[in-house]
């Protein structure tokens, strides 16, 4: 299992709403552990842990508003907040 860092541009959809849809439509094996709200509720970042990349983006399906898709930097996991401005 690999962790992933997921960053949603919202475009006037509800931060708490984008969350609970992300989880909700998470496979087998794929795991959402952690979310940061940021830029005002129009950006959230979730902390997933998945097999890897291509199973993380085919359980996004068409979701236009994930805008970045990365491993994090170990510093990142035992963060309270993220600076996303």
């Amino acid at each position: 299992m690999s962790l992933f860092l997921e960053v949603h541009e919202l475009n006037g959809r509800g931060a708490e709403a984008c969350v609970q849809a992300r989880s909700a439509q998470a496979p087998p094996g794929v795991r959402f552990l952690r979310h940061w709200f940021g830029d005002e509720g129009r950006k959230v970042a979730l902390l997933v842990e998945a097999p890897d990349e291509e199973t993380l983006r085919t359980c996004a399906g068409g979701a236009k508003e994930v805008t970045e898709l990365f491993a994090p930097a170990e510093r990142w996991m035992s963060c309270d907040s993220i600076d996303m401005a």
